[in-house]
């Protein structure tokens, strides 16, 4: 390379040189003044000088090196110390070429086309290469061979293996800690991996920088400029204006009963369009992150307590929330009323996601009994063992829940039998709320109903509720076989089939079962279907989605198994009574 062309004297002592080449360098000319002619010269030393400089170089390199000798640094380093303190303020082209004295135009034009370089700066690490001389003269680099003490420090040795097992064992019995691959099904449902996957980018200031998603998953005072998920258009103001509702139920100081207005269009736009489901959940999910105001983290997460009984996320949402709400359990200390709250939104959510949304969204009654509900049991939404359970403390001769045999009674004595439509047509809504909360207290008197509706709506609510079917899962299979084989086997054997099925079920759950085949074939006597209208096929219609629940998420599988579903209970509804 080429050192760089710039004004100054030469120290030819600096530059031993052979015969065959000449130094050249430019005249100490200035850049503001001399013509193009002055500037564009070049001096030429003589060969005597060049001697001169050979034989001085010469000299200063062997009083260098018997200078490094007595220090004892090798020839090699010595030689690396001499090129990093070569001085750059001496400018020096040490472009060596062919000497052509019948052609210097040649010479000049080849050195003005040459590229420059940076001359290299003094070096700083001469205290270095003089360590590293002194370890290696004292032969500090040399590794120690010590076999026994490697074996030792092996940790795959069969002693040091049977020691750590010993100790860690006992350990990991203690911790019961999670296996491995629980953990990171785990860590790949955080929140912020399912921002990444389907999080709208937002920008903001004069340059439209990206907001990270990191800020747009945590807690802001102000207005949200856009919705946070990659939403249809004719969504989008719909999200903007369910983020202002979120924050105005949260940053009031008022209890949420008295928010019911705020938490009733919420509900609304979650039950009527399943687009916003995910975003209002995204939404309250970002306002309960890193919240300072612990006020409104309370009421954010009562928020999510009302949502998760109302309307499930999406599939891709539903483990990511799940995930979500376990992070934050004892966030107010164990048992606290806080993670009480939190604990049962996930157990809501559970629910939730396998049973489906409402069909509509709460009346007042209905939001103050789930604002209660964390905090007290209920009959609704629960297993048939823990209704059951609680009920033996105050009733322990009865062997069915209490409320379907007060809710099936209050049907016949309101001459439900004969009622057109009963079972199809639903009761009035405030009037089967009202009859919920009523039941939730513990008040199961029915002498006020006057339509047969009510009871009947309230029956199928609960089934439809149970924290788990009527019929288990595991039993789900066998019930599909038997509805595939109709038509394709005699009524008595499919019905023989259809009732071991029951018969097989746990204690509580056969008799549940048992108790409603019989209540329907009552509705379903030939006496009274011209009165109802509901045949035994109407009634299996109705009734099978309260009896078994379809295990797959496909929906073509669901919906290709629901004709079979309704011909295993139309088998048992219209076979003999047991």
């Amino acid at each position: 390379m080429f050192a760089s062309l710039s004004p100054g004297p030469i120290d030819s002592q600096e530059m031993p040189l052979d015969r065959e080449t000449t130094i050249f360098t430019k005249k100490a000319t200035s850049h503001s003044s001399g013509t193009l002619e002055e500037r564009n010269s070049y001096q030429f030393t003589s060969p005597q000088q060049m001697r001169i400089s050979q034989a001085a170089g010469s000299l200063r390199a062997s009083q260098r090196l018997q200078e490094e000798q007595r220090r004892e640094v090798p020839v090699e380093e010595t030689q690396a110390m001499s090129l990093r303190h070569s001085t750059p303020q001496q400018p020096i082209l040490n472009h060596k070429f062919e000497r052509k004295p019948s052609d210097p135009a040649k010479v000049i034009s080849s050195v003005e086309r040459a590229p420059t370089a940076k001359a290299n700066p003094v070096s700083k690490s001469t205290p270095n290469l003089l360590a590293a001389s002194n370890a290696r003269t004292l032969g500090i680099s040399n590794p120690a061979l010590n076999p026994e003490a490697a074996a030792a420090m092996n940790p795959f040795s069969k002693e040091n293996m049977q020691q750590t097992q010993a100790q860690s064992l006992p350990l990991l019995n203690r911790t019961n800690a999670l296996p491995q691959s629980l953990k990171e099904d785990i860590s790949n449902f955080k929140i912020d991996g399912y921002a990444k996957k389907y999080f709208s980018k937002h920008k903001k200031g004069i340059f439209r920088r990206t907001v990270p998603l990191e800020k747009m998953l945590t807690f802001q005072k102000g207005a949200l400029n856009a919705p946070l998920l990659l939403l249809n258009k004719n969504l989008k103001k719909d999200a903007l204006k369910c983020f202002k509702l979120i924050q105005k139920i949260m940053s009031s100081k008022d209890e949420i009963l008295k928010c019911y207005e705020e938490v009733n269009q919420l509900l609304e736009k979650g039950v009527r369009q399943g687009g916003l489901r995910d975003e209002i959940y995204v939404q309250l999910c970002k306002q309960l992150s890193e919240n300072p105001y612990n006020d409104q983290v309370i009421r954010g997460w009562t928020l999510m307590s009302v949502l998760t009984v109302t309307f499930p996320p999406s599939k891709n949402l539903e483990n990511y929330l799940k995930n979500f709400i376990e992070e934050r359990f004892d966030l107010g200390g164990h048992e606290s009323k806080l993670d009480t709250i939190i604990r049962y939104s996930l157990s809501s959510l559970i629910k939730t996601c396998k049973t489906g949304p409402r069909g509509r969204t709460m009346t007042i009654q209905e939001l103050d009994q789930t604002l209660q509900a964390p905090f007290k049991t209920s009959v609704f939404g629960d297993t048939l063992e823990n209704i059951m359970e609680r009920q033996r403390k105050a009733n322990p001769n009865m062997e069915l829940p209490h409320i379907l045999v007060v809710l099936a009674e209050a049907i016949l004595k309101l001459n439900g039998a004969k009622s057109e439509g009963i079972f199809r047509v639903p009761g009035d809504a405030e009037a089967v709320s009202d009859l919920r909360c009523r039941i939730d207290k513990n008040d199961y008197v029915m002498e006020h109903l006057t339509d047969p509706n009510t009871p009947s709506s309230l029956l199928k609510l609960w089934l439809r509720e149970l924290s788990e079917p009527l019929i288990p899962a595991e039993y789900y299979s066998a019930c599909i076989a038997v509805g595939m084989d109709d038509g394709k086997q005699s009524t008595e054997s499919l019905l023989s089939s259809a009732w071991s099925i029951i018969e097989s079920l746990p204690t509580i759950n056969n008799k549940v079962a048992r108790y409603m085949i019989q209540f329907l074939q009552v509705i379903a006597e030939q006496e009274n279907q011209p009165f109802t209208k509901m045949t035994p096929a109407n009634l299996a219609m109705v009734f099978a989605p309260n009896f078994l629940r379809c295990p797959s998420d496909n929906p073509a599988t669901i919906f290709e198994n629901t004709k079979f579903e309704q011909q295993f209970l139309r088998i048992l509804i219209v076979g003999n009574k047991r």
